[in-house]
């Protein structure tokens, strides 16, 4: 094996945690060694890895994938148990990008495999970030963190900081979805901490992205607004779309929740042109949601029929994913667009959705659709019932702390068609 490909693959490593757009001359230097005949089979395995890696990090997903792909059958055919683990592992992070994850799990397996037979538990323990991020992905709360968690320790006494920073990072985020959000702060903060002391930008930057989407949740939109949008010009004159798309969607979202429509729309559709461009198939269904959920309170003639169409769409990318949490999130706001305008069997469509969540471990999503059955129930006549509804609604809210779906409680309670007695 050449020494050549090592030094290259980390130089890649280096410069993209320093400025990924310098990486295209180690990438074209990468690919032109991976399709050298003279050079052995490991060399020009591992040189179609480090292309694959700086392809990643150029965001460039479908090519990383291939190169991967070319580095696997070649590793196949050899005995390196070691170098195919590590490249079925790196293999997982374009999967869960083009959102395969059939086929992530699958690879997962295959390299928990191998990194048992070799007793890698520190490979395992990366293994398990990467998992961690894709059960989030899919909306499976509970199972996330077990991952993430079980990963920390074993990162942590290896003096793995990279692996440790990624999954406290994806802890917090998890107990933040959670509205655990005492928790998720103390492990923004120590990624926080971490990655200034490491001089890592991009995480750096992650952190203060994830730190303003939990200012919002606890209520401080002004602040949590003006964050995402400064983020969003650092992300922009770094290149990175995938996380200028990200900042769109969660600007889009804020601004769906104060009431400012027209701009939420806008903000949706930027995150969808991006989604498209990039292949992100979660994010171009938020962007839908978001927007069909900012033209259905807008109200205006004749687009209603363009928003239900946003949301069919929305579930399909949803469920093709696998996200049970969004497509029901999805399906409450079709199913309350029907139910208000009279359709009985819309409040069935709901309850159904509510079952999507019951499992979630995220008590402020069943708020939700306790409030959208509510609503329901009052549209239909059955006033007594829709109380009920935003009862449980307010008491789900309690129990997360979620302090938007508290007031969107009260504010369904204190309607004057509830003054019955």
């Amino acid at each position: 094996m050449s020494s050549q490909v090592l030094e290259l693959a980390e130089q890649i490593k280096e410069m993209g945690q320093q400025s990924a757009p310098e990486l295209l001359p180690l990438l074209q230097k990468a690919e032109r060694l991976a399709e050298d005949g003279a050079q052995d089979l490991l060399t020009r395995a591992l040189a179609h890895r480090a292309a694959a890696n700086a392809l990643q990090i150029l965001r460039q997903f479908r090519p990383a994938l291939d190169h991967y792909n070319q580095a696997t059958e070649i590793l196949e055919s050899i005995d390196e148990p070691t170098e195919l683990g590590r490249t079925l592992h790196a293999k997982v992070v374009p999967l869960f990008l083009l959102n395969r994850f059939d086929d992530l799990f699958d690879c997962a397996g295959k390299a928990r495999a191998l990194f048992q037979q070799l007793g890698d538990g520190k490979r395992l323990a990366r293994l398990d970030v990467n998992l961690a991020h894709a059960h989030h992905r899919l909306g499976r709360h509970v199972l996330s963190l077990e991952c993430s968690e079980r990963a920390r320790p074993v990162l942590a006494d290896s003096g793995d900081h990279e692996g440790f920073l990624a999954a406290t990072i994806n802890s917090a985020v998890t107990f933040s979805a959670m509205h655990e959000f005492e928790l998720a702060e103390e492990r923004f903060r120590e990624a926080l901490a971490l990655a200034t002391r490491l001089h890592m930008p991009a995480r750096i930057l992650l952190s203060r992205f994830n730190l303003a989407y939990l200012r919002y949740l606890g209520g401080d939109t002004a602040e949590a607004l003006g964050e995402f949008r400064r983020l969003r010009k650092e992300y922009e004159a770094a290149n990175d779309e995938w996380q200028v798309c990200l900042c769109w969607l969660d600007e889009s979202e804020i601004l769906l929740e104060i009431g400012d429509l027209e701009e939420a729309i806008g903000s949706a559709r930027h995150a969808k042109e991006l989604g498209k461009k990039l292949g992100l198939n979660s994010e171009i269904g938020k962007a839908l949601l978001f927007e069909a959920s900012a033209t259905l309170r807008l109200g205006a003639a004749g687009q209603t029929e363009q928003a239900v169409d946003l949301l069919n769409e929305a579930i399909r990318r949803f469920e093709a994913e696998g996200n049970p949490v969004l497509t029901a999130v999805s399906k409450l706001q079709a199913a309350l667009l029907r139910g208000e305008s009279g359709t009985a069997i819309a409040l069935s469509e709901a309850a159904a959705a509510r079952a999507l969540l019951r499992d979630s471990g995220l008590p402020h999503r069943l708020a939700l659709a306790d409030i959208v059955i509510g609503r329901i129930q009052r549209a239909l006549g059955d006033v007594e019932c829709a109380i009920h509804s935003f009862e449980s609604a307010l008491s789900m809210a309690k129990k997360s702390r979620s302090e938007w779906m508290q007031f969107h409680s009260y504010h369904e309670l204190a309607l004057p068609s509830h003054q019955t007695s």
